[in-house]
């Protein structure tokens, strides 16, 4: 997994007795270097959930086409809030 706005570089990705391999996606963000078993998933802004990412390896002739998929979760950026702005005068509590 990752947090949101940051990107993920595959780093496992294999296969055999192909041709081609390609990468798509189910998400909004962006694959880079999708032609390769290292592939970069840039998500877009505000993206955050499971993403399917799927290896498609296309076969050489006459053999078809197989694929494989894995999820990444973007996991949302955690927030802070600490309360609103106040004053007080010297020996007061707040």
């Amino acid at each position: 997994s990752v947090c949101e706005g940051n990107s993920y570089t595959i780093s496992s990705a294999s296969a055999m007795n192909y041709l081609a391999i390609s990468w798509t996606s189910d998400g909004s963000g962006t694959i880079t270097n999708g032609n390769s078993f290292t592939p970069t998933y840039m998500p877009s802004l505000g993206e955050t959930g499971i993403v399917t990412l799927t290896l498609i390896a296309t076969g050489n002739s006459p053999c078809p086409q197989q694929s494989d998929a894995m999820e990444l979760t973007i996991q949302e950026n955690p927030t802070a809030f600490a309360g609103t702005n106040a004053a007080i005068c010297q020996n007061m509590t707040y």
